[in-house]
């Protein structure tokens, strides 16, 4: 009795892509979940991601998340892009500069707020579900922080 043995190709795969991780902020000034009091009022950062081709998408915002008034917070710059770094060098976040009369401050009355950076490896949502700041585009992952501005005295409008 004779066989024939028909050679069975191997399985090829593409290779398995790299993990996505979630962009790291490496300091800020003032240090971030400070308190800060006039006459501080410039706020930055430097922030870096592991994965090298990924640009970082910065959006600055203020009082949010607030649970009790959902409406009251306030988007304070664009959004803005900053290509990622050809050598894998953290860069560099342009620094934001609070005002009371641009950014709509005087809205609260007891001078408290809260300002955040939010740091994306991906485009923000836009119109996103529940009023979700922090929301990207998949597979995309945030790094936030935020400070404590007391004490700001803004005319009222």
């Amino acid at each position: 009795m004779s066989a024939c043995i028909i050679p069975v190709a191997p399985e090829f795969q593409d290779p398995t892509a790299s993990p996505n991780y979630a962009p790291y902020i490496q300091s800020a000034t003032p240090l971030f979940g400070s308190i800060v009091t006039p006459p501080t009022l410039t706020f930055s950062i430097t922030a870096t991601d592991p994965n090298l081709e990924d640009d970082l998408h910065v959006r600055w915002v203020a009082d949010y998340p607030n649970p009790t008034q959902v409406a009251n917070y306030r988007t304070l710059v664009e959004d803005q892009v900053i290509p990622h770094s050809i050598n894998g060098e953290p860069s560099p976040i342009p620094p934001f500069t609070v005002d009371c009369v641009v950014d709509n401050l005087a809205a609260t009355s007891d001078g408290n707020h809260r300002i955040e950076v939010i740091v994306a490896d991906r485009a923000f949502v836009e119109n996103p579900p529940n009023e979700q700041l922090d929301l990207v585009e998949p597979p995309g992952l945030v790094a936030r922080v935020f400070w404590f501005l007391e004490q700001l005295s803004c005319p009222s409008q």
